[in-house]
């Protein structure tokens, strides 16, 4: 008895967590820093074997998240929702941690692996992504971006 006591209390505070019905969140177009690395020749005629550092700004693209409480996922949108490419670049993802504080969620977009975090009582979003430059080159690129974001 007592472990189905455990298990019933550990279901609970899993669901009694910090809950959220189906709030959407608009964000201002991110900023961050890119990291770019190729080993080889590439066709876009860039170094190689170097580390090249930039800052990055996405004018005119506007993250949207999407929380949903009963799959306990996030759809994650890069780009202009009403712009035909976000149909291409937009997942549902899994929210991996969820606090008052803090909501992370995990997923592919475009075959780059994305972790983002919301942070609810700052409407701040932070993303990094992973890609590599397949078929152009043979290198990989590190981005990390930061948003400001307000509730729809």
């Amino acid at each position: 008895m007592k472990k189905m006591n455990k298990l019933t209390g550990f279901v609970f505070l899993l669901l009694s967590g910090s809950s959220f019905s189906e709030p959407t969140f608009v964000c201002q177009p991110p900023e961050g820093l890119r990291v770019d690395y190729f080993d080889a020749d590439n066709t876009i005629n860039k170094p190689k074997n170097e580390f090249l550092t930039d800052t990055d700004k996405i004018s005119g693209m506007h993250p949207t998240i999407i929380f949903h409480d009963k799959t306990k996922e996030a759809t994650f949108i890069l780009g202009n929702t009403s712009a035909s490419i976000a149909k291409t670049m937009k997942a549902n993802m899994a929210i991996i941690y969820n606090t008052k504080e803090q909501i992370s969620f995990a997923g592919v977009i475009n075959e780059a692996p994305i972790l983002a975090s919301y942070y609810p009582m700052m409407h701040i979003l932070a993303y990094s992504q992973q890609s590599d430059w397949a078929p152009n080159a043979n290198g990989m690129r590190s981005a990390i971006y930061y948003s400001k974001c307000n509730e729809q």
